[in-house]
């Protein structure tokens, strides 16, 4: 869960077409905890937390399909402003920042569909996927099996409400 705020430009240019970009401010991230055994500690939890924060350039093209309705489809430029990863099994683990960069920029592809509830205000549920990793698999840290065989990509599911003026 994070935040996901900003300013958008719409522009209906036609009956059923409508174009919005958007300057947005968005907090991305990944977490899980397994259970884990070691033959000297016995059984534990392992954690494992990223924390990316974004600024993002989403570019949407938009089918109206109804007043109330409509479905949109575009892509996002994405700039990495900072980020924070941890690691912990049975005490934390440090993990170099310089070994494990995570990429700067990436693009995702969006899909997403609004309902206008009242009056200028709408509600949305966007679908972002990242086609561009945002960390190459050579540089993911490998704490346990499965980590550090693929690369790493944002997908993330949004829901907004937005004022239009």
């Amino acid at each position: 869960v994070g935040l996901n705020t900003g300013a958008m430009v719409y522009w209906q240019f036609s009956k059923p077409l409508a174009l919005s970009v958007e300057f947005l401010y968005s907090q991305k991230g990944s977490r899980s905890v397994t259970q884990t055994s070691s033959p000297y500690a016995g059984p534990y939890f392992s954690k494992y937390k990223i924390r990316l924060n974004y600024v993002e350039a989403p570019l949407l093209f938009h089918y109206i399909i109804s007043p109330k309705y409509q479905l949109g489809l575009g892509g996002s430029f994405n700039a990495l402003l900072g980020s924070k990863e941890a690691f912990t099994a049975i005490y934390p683990i440090h993990i170099d920042e310089s070994q494990a960069a995570f990429n700067k920029y990436t693009f995702d592809l969006i899909g997403s569909v609004s309902m206008m509830l009242w009056k200028g205000i709408m509600l949305s549920a966007r679908y972002q996927y990242g086609i561009t990793p945002l960390r190459s698999w050579d540089h993911v840290p490998v704490f346990q099996a499965g980590m550090g065989t693929r690369d790493q990509y944002n997908n993330m599911a949004t829901f907004r409400i937005a004022y239009l003026f």
